[in-house]
């Protein structure tokens, strides 16, 4: 079979100038769905081992109904902990919870304790609308970080199965404000960007979990966020509330710790003057690149209302949550729950009025020569169009073949931003299955 060279032009003529897209099946419709994140660090959940933590305080009994009004409260989708005690039975105690209160159907993995901790991390997942994938534990100093891998959980993935993906890294980075604690964070850091980078991963990517960081410049957080990093992993913080966040009232409204004034001999005191409980997200979640996006204004810290800096939460005049889930907060944990939303936009296919889609193309980027190539079925012997389409379905270029036959493709893309794109072929008589492709 003869080859054909494509080349893509940009689109600068109006939509009016290509009307043909009427009929082009090129992700004309999008279902949106609504995914709530939470992360929460339980203030050692079950462990009676530490010197306060006794049953009448700390027990699980005594703990369970505070996590109850406050899930309530949240309803997440997705619920990442930290200092959850490492036995299993424990660990599915608030699975149960969730599935109490009849929103959703919930399942979690085996937890990973690579490092013999006391406590470990562990995620509580919405069946109805996600899948666990995969779940891999980050060898890392100090305590194991948790990779999980959920795709949408959409009603008609039978029939298209093309999903979003979420990739949920939950940590708890080693506490403490000496030079040697700080560098126990950098060794975690490096292993999380280390493992993202040798497993190139891609898709959305959310690290979150208890940081123990004192500032926006501490090597752990400049390593995540480092812009040498590779693209697709390089981590940013959504809110860009950069600086030195500890005592500092400038950041008061994105402090995360303590809940209380007063210890109780379990919560550590203080008042609200940490932000150890952070997100960070990469560049596919805040481009909105591959079909998910933080949905705006929706990060934020449960119970902080800006204006109970060094106080305890349930403080008289705080009215950013019930008067009871703030009484639950600070009987709970030390910590604030840190919660966002992710907005799932799934393409739709939609009417192929009189073509029909009967032949699938291989295509491929090569990130060497920014060339995307590819062998479309032999059995399309005519004129071809292209249409290259970012995630949110707009048209970025239109192109066609220089010959009237052949199987083989080349077009150059490596001017494009990195992200999640579709590109669709289409003939006089026959559409080309669309297909996705990752262009970094």
């Amino acid at each position: 079979m003869p080859k054909y060279y494509l080349h893509l032009h940009r689109l600068i003529t109006s939509l009016a100038a290509i009307g043909f897209l009427s009929w082009l099946l090129c992700i004309k419709a999008y279902a949106q769905d609504t995914l709530t994140v939470m992360q929460y660090n339980l203030t050692n959940y079950g462990n009676l081992n530490i010197p306060g933590c006794t049953a009448a305080i700390n027990g699980v009994a005594i703990k369970d109904p505070y996590l109850t009004t406050i899930l309530s409260y949240t309803r997440p989708d997705i619920f990442g902990v930290n200092e959850m005690v490492r036995f299993e039975a424990t660990a599915d105690r608030p699975k149960n919870i969730l599935n109490g209160l009849g929103y959703g159907v919930f399942g979690r993995d085996r937890l990973f304790n690579n490092t013999g901790s006391d406590l470990v991390n562990t995620l509580y997942y919405n069946t109805n609308k996600v899948v666990l994938k995969s779940h891999t534990a980050i060898n890392a100093p100090v305590r194991t970080i948790d990779h999980y891998k959920l795709y949408y959980k959409a009603g008609d993935l039978a029939t298209n199965p093309d999903t979003a993906f979420i990739n949920i890294l939950i940590c708890h980075l080693k506490a403490g404000n000496t030079a040697s604690d700080s560098s126990s964070r950098r060794l975690m850091a490096d292993a999380v960007v280390n493992y993202l980078t040798t497993n190139r991963v891609r898709g959305a990517v959310i690290m979150q979990g208890d940081f123990n960081c004192y500032s926006a410049s501490e090597p752990a957080m400049t390593r995540l966020m480092a812009r040498n990093t590779w693209g697709p992993v390089r981590l940013s913080d959504p809110l860009n509330a950069l600086g030195s966040w500890t005592s500092n009232q400038n950041f008061a409204q994105y402090h995360t710790q303590s809940s209380v004034v007063t210890s109780n001999g379990c919560l550590s005191g203080g008042g609200l003057d940490d932000r150890f409980d952070i997100f960070l997200a990469n560049q596919y979640l805040l481009r909105d690149s591959n079909g998910v996006s933080i949905v705006p204004n929706s990060y934020k810290a449960i119970g902080n209302n800006g204006r109970v800096y060094n106080n305890t939460v349930n403080v008289s005049g705080n009215n950013s949550a019930p008067a009871n889930v703030l009484s639950a907060m600070v009987n709970f944990s030390d910590h604030l729950p840190i919660v966002l939303k992710l907005r799932v936009n799934r393409p739709v296919i939609t009417s192929l009025d009189s073509k029909s889609v009967v032949l699938t193309p291989s295509l491929r980027y090569n990130v060497a020569t920014q060339l995307i190539n590819g062998t479309i079925p032999a059995a399309l012997d005519q004129q071809l169009t292209i249409t290259l389409c970012n995630s949110a379905g707009q048209v970025l270029r239109v192109a066609k073949s220089e010959e009237t036959a052949g199987n083989q493709v080349t077009f150059r893309v490596g001017d494009l931003p990195t992200g999640a794109y579709w590109v669709q072929i289409s003939g006089s008589t026959n559409l080309i299955k669309p297909t996705k492709l990752f262009i970094w």
